[in-house]
């Protein structure tokens, strides 16, 4: 299966802010301007290391960003990733699913640990979202 990197968007609004407030800081992509840049150079990086990216396949993956938070409590802070992704072959949808997943991990009540931690967590949310993508047997049934 060779795949090509489609269009990832994010719709803005309700959870899904840009950049994160992650208590009286500011959490911005490190990627582009977006967290659905972010998602989409994830995945692109996924896709190049298996050796399965392909700017000339016909299978298309496509995503939406819908929810993005991090929540950085005293004692507990979660982060929350939905996305909407869509598999296309030859521009028929082949998937079209919403994935989330919630990750939570220690925090404190300095800003000066949680704010850090938070950062460092959010690629691992990402990974996990990923994960729950690509272990889908509908997924997988639609890049074959």
């Amino acid at each position: 299966m060779h795949a090509r990197i489609g269009d990832f968007s994010s719709l803005n609004g309700g959870n899904n802010r840009y950049p994160l407030a992650v208590r009286a800081n500011v959490m911005r992509s490190p990627v582009g301007n977006s967290f659905a840049e972010y998602l989409s150079n994830a995945v692109t990086e996924e896709l190049t290391l298996s050796g399965t990216l392909s700017p000339s396949a016909s299978i298309e993956l496509d995503g939406v960003l819908l929810e993005n938070n991090v929540d950085v409590g005293i004692g507990t802070a979660t982060g929350t990733i939905a996305a909407r992704f869509v598999v296309k072959r030859d521009d028929a949808v082949r998937y079209d699913q919403v994935k989330t997943v919630r990750s939570e991990w220690d925090s404190s009540f300095a800003a000066a640990i949680a704010v850090p931690r938070a950062t460092q967590q959010y690629p691992l949310i990402v990974q996990k979202l990923l994960r729950e993508l690509y272990s889908d047997p509908a997924f997988i049934s639609a890049i074959r």
